[in-house]
């Protein structure tokens, strides 16, 4: 698995635990360091999952490959 999906599945479990978006990207930054999604990348990801999103794969990569 990415990094960057490994960063959203953590997301998802924090946005359930009602973890506010900088305590999450200071969490995600300790876990991961240089390999972390930014701030803005994760507030998007929070904001997505309170919405109801459930999967944690990046539409934007699969429809890049067609």
């Amino acid at each position: 698995m990415s990094e960057e999906k490994e960063s959203r599945v953590c997301i998802k479990f924090y946005v359930k635990l009602e973890n506010n978006g900088a305590t999450t990207s200071e969490m995600l930054n300790t876990a991961f360091g240089d390999e972390c999604l930014s701030r803005v990348h994760t507030c998007e990801w929070i904001k997505s999952f309170k919405e109801g999103r459930t999967s944690v794969d990046d539409d934007r990569n699969s429809s890049d490959r067609q």
